[in-house]
């Protein structure tokens, strides 16, 4: 009988510790986008010209 609260606390701990990898993914996923969204600004606000499209030449 000792086994099955093994086996409870077994998938509890690995529930909890889905739970924390799936947060840490999801923190670390918004902070990479609010940096790329920052750089972005940042050098659209310092070469306006370089995201700008091109025309073509003939």
């Amino acid at each position: 009988m000792k086994r099955k609260p093994d086996v409870m606390l077994t998938l509890f701990a690995i529930f909890c510790l889905s739970l924390v990898i799936s947060g840490y993914t999801t923190l670390t996923q918004e902070t990479s986008v609010r940096q790329a969204r920052l750089v972005s600004e940042h050098y659209s606000a310092i070469v306006p010209e370089a995201l700008a499209p091109r025309e073509a030449t003939p």
